[in-house]
């Protein structure tokens, strides 16, 4: 059995539940489990269930038994959870053997090779890092930095005896943008090629893009919007290029109950 816990809209619990004979998904936005249930998706065997739980609170889970999970995952989700609860809960429904999957997507990058690259990645770095950064909240923190602080079984207190350390791997991706020699450049399919419309699109949903234009209202919208900045930016840089290489650093965590 899968169990997607912070699922949101179900991405990660669809990709992930052909994999097994059952697979859930939960969260504790009844809009996101809305939205989950109308897109749907199949396990094996039967369809994914959704289900409105916190990560703190999946004893509520009526449908998952205690011992029964073979995978729990959380998709760019963890740096919300109360981990302290969370490893609880996952100790308790997880069974002997099966495993926590924990992961996240973080900052924008160009691949190297990408034309005026050190260009691109001073304007992706400066929207990030400059523009956004204000608006940062502490658990968006914690994702950026690849989970590097968040609380594991064995540093919550009391510790989580059920998931050692012995049994932890940990896994990262384009720390800062640098790519290992002989590894691929992470994103979504490698080569990932983004065009700068595309790019501007998915800034202009971010959770940090709504906050700098409620900060500025008198800016949202117009020439000097700090996304219309930022692709025109990019568009001088890439001298009439529409698109570019673009990944994001990228860490997976996984532990291993005995």
């Amino acid at each position: 059995m899968l169990l997607d816990v912070g699922c949101g809209t179900g991405k990660a619990t669809r990709d992930l539940a052909a994999f097994f004979d059952a697979a859930n998904g939960c969260d504790e936005s009844i809009d996101m489990i809305n939205v989950a249930r109308e897109v749907g998706g199949m396990a094996a065997s039967e369809p994914i269930r959704y289900h409105v739980a916190a990560a703190e609170k999946l004893d509520s889970l009526n449908a998952v038994s205690p011992g029964s999970v073979d995978l729990i995952t959380a998709a760019m989700a963890a740096q919300w959870f109360d981990m302290q609860l969370f490893w609880q809960q996952a100790g308790r429904l997880s069974k002997p053997g099966g495993t926590v999957a924990l992961w996240t997507l973080t900052s924008g990058y160009c691949h190297p090779s990408t034309h005026n690259a050190e260009e691109v990645q001073k304007i992706l770095w400066e929207l990030e890092h400059v523009t956004f950064k204000p608006f940062e909240p502490p658990a968006l923190h914690i994702a950026r930095k690849l989970y590097d602080s968040l609380p594991l079984p064995w540093t919550a207190s009391p510790s989580i005896d059920v998931f050692p350390e012995s049994k932890y791997v940990r896994l990262e991706w384009n720390r800062d943008g640098q790519v290992k020699p002989n590894a691929h450049f992470f994103s979504a399919t490698p080569p990932y090629m983004i065009s700068l419309e595309k790019f501007e699109s998915g800034l202009n949903t971010a959770s940090m893009t709504k906050s700098w234009r409620d900060a500025h209202p008198e800016l949202a919208g117009t020439d000097a919007d700090c996304i219309k900045v930022a692709i025109s930016r990019l568009s001088v840089a890439l001298e009439g290029r529409e698109e570019f290489e673009h990944g994001g650093g990228t860490v997976l965590l996984l532990f291993k109950r005995v």
